[in-house]
């Protein structure tokens, strides 16, 4: 796969300068350490795992809860109810990922019950959850129905939410993911060890086997 380097950052020692990432038209954002930095926007303090668009921002807080943030007006406007849940989640490095489409926010949460796929619509309203029964997810991100997300030793899991099949994994295109985000023809990635935000052809993703 050919991968493009986009950014660079030099980092203090033990800090990940990169989270999670996101596009905003022809622009790519990434979320530093606690706080998500935007172009034109004051910054908002967020956690390990966000997505966004040119309305709203959704942003975990110290891996529990999830906030939106108004960007239009710059006010934090929204906290997810978590207890309208059945059942308890972790009170702590509960997130493991956000996406947000039209009408819906989609999240893993680590819970009592297992690690739940939850689909909420974007005022926080619960519509629908799954127990995950893929590797431990780390992001989350969608090309049409299937669902990529890092498993760890380097793969991204794929999960067709039309089947309810898991797909075939693919190699990630870097061993210290830290973000993913389809956007257009291409995946995003966060390179933590590299200090880096890349991108590949998605189709070249597809294609390259193990």
């Amino acid at each position: 796969m050919k991968n493009v380097e986009l950014k660079t950052k030099t980092c203090s020692a033990n800090l990940s300068c990169f989270q999670d990432i996101f596009g905003l038209g022809s622009s790519v954002f990434h979320d530093s350490l606690f706080t998500i930095h935007y172009s034109r926007f004051s910054a908002f303090i967020g956690g390990d795992y966000m997505a966004s668009d040119t309305l709203q921002t959704y942003a975990d807080v110290n891996g529990y809860g999830i906030l939106r943030h108004d960007l239009i007006r710059d006010t934090t406007d929204l906290e997810f109810d978590f207890n309208q849940l059945p059942f308890v989640v972790q009170k702590t490095a509960a997130i493991n990922g956000i996406h947000i489409d039209a009408d819906h926010v989609l999240t893993f949460l680590q819970s009592n019950k297992g690690i739940m796929l939850v689909t909420f619509d974007r005022d926080g309203q619960l519509l629908s959850y799954m127990r995950w029964s893929g590797p431990f997810p780390a992001y989350l991100t969608f090309d049409g129905p299937v669902l990529y997300s890092y498993g760890y030793q380097n793969t991204l899991v794929r999960y067709d939410t039309l089947s309810h099949q898991f797909l075939t994994p693919r190699m990630c295109p870097s061993w210290g993911t830290a973000g993913l985000r389809i956007y257009g023809p291409y995946l995003y990635y966060v390179d933590d060890w590299r200090q880096m935000i890349g991108r590949v052809l998605l189709d070249e993703v597809k294609a390259a086997d193990f």
